[in-house]
């Protein structure tokens, strides 16, 4: 049997206001023991805005406070203290034919990668 070896969450940078709000997409990916990558969660995203606004929107920003935004915008909705939905990522991973546990997922490595394009700027 396939099993989870692997959470990844990536972002992405999806757009730049005006007023200096950064916009961001956040995946949720696992890879399997035979080396699929399985998108799990693909509908999350935050803005973050710079105070107080300059001209660069970026400064201030850093790869460890975006990778904590990253966390944060893939908890549960309730006040849970899990990092992650695991009731969710279990659904929506059995829905596409890979079945696991909470249990299993709680035990696999759960990493935060940046796109090359946010690394560039920070």
């Amino acid at each position: 049997m396939t099993a989870i070896t692997r959470l990844n969450a990536t972002c992405e940078h999806a757009a730049t206001r005006g007023n200096g709000t950064l916009d961001f997409t956040v995946h949720l990916l696992a890879e399997d023991s035979d080396g699929h990558v399985h998108t799990v969660i693909d509908d999350r995203g935050f803005s973050v805005l710079t105070q107080p606004p300059g001209p660069d929107p970026w400064s201030g920003l850093t790869a460890s406070s975006l990778s904590a935004e990253v966390k944060t915008t893939l908890l549960p909705d309730d006040d849970s203290p899990e990092h992650l939905d695991w009731d969710l990522v279990v659904s929506r991973l059995t829905d596409i034919g890979v079945p696991t546990t909470p249990d299993a997922l709680r035990n696999v490595p759960y990493d935060v990668t940046l796109s090359a394009a946010i690394r560039k700027r920070l």
